[in-house]
């Protein structure tokens, strides 16, 4: 991975994440953590990207999420909890909500590095978005899961004629974007 100035274009920061991977891999394979039936013939990929002021959280094909102090270029904390490739994420100050090939969405603490709760679907999770009242996510079907924080309640809204792929949350506006080629404006 690579972090750059915008402005001058110019690369400040590599970090080495195909080694971390590799023998990350291997230890969980050996453990039965990561099922090969999840990896993919792609090769390693970095499968999720965030960063929030000095700090990086990646998700790979191993099914980690590291997260990296971009001052150092280093991780300092490596979570383990998925059991196939991370295709999505996203922090704040407190938590980490990721999703996985795997069907399962986790709300990990960042205070202790634990997953607080884990969410079941049917199909991969492709996309998702959270703030403090929702988990809003695409998991591969024409509808878009949507998990109350508050209330614990899920529902979904559909109109989409093939598998949404990619949200986008903020505020009350949720913008969808599927394999139909469409992109809907939901206002919640």
């Amino acid at each position: 991975m690579r972090q750059w100035d915008l402005e001058t274009g110019q690369c400040i920061l590599t970090m080495d994440i195909l080694w971390a991977m590799s023998s990350s891999k291997a230890e969980r394979r050996q453990t039965g953590f990561l099922l090969d039936s999840y990896l993919l013939d792609q090769g390693d990929f970095v499968g999720a990207l965030q960063f929030r002021y000095d700090g990086l959280a990646s998700g790979t094909e191993d099914g980690a999420i590291r997260m990296w102090d971009l001052r150092t270029g280093q991780v300092h904390r490596t979570l383990l909890g998925h059991t196939g490739p991370i295709t999505c994420l996203q922090f704040d100050d407190f938590h980490i909500v990721s999703g996985s090939i795997d069907k399962s969405i986790k709300i990990w603490d960042l205070r202790t590095g634990s997953v607080i709760d884990t969410f079941a679907y049917d199909n991969s999770i492709t996309s998702l978005q959270f703030d403090s009242h929702k988990i809003i996510c695409s998991a591969n079907t024409n509808d878009i899961k949507m998990y109350n924080r508050i209330s614990f309640q899920h529902s979904s809204l559909g109109e989409h004629i093939s598998p949404v792929q990619c949200i986008r949350y903020k505020d009350s506006i949720l913008a969808s974007g599927g394999l139909d080629n469409v992109i809907k404006i939901w206002a919640l």
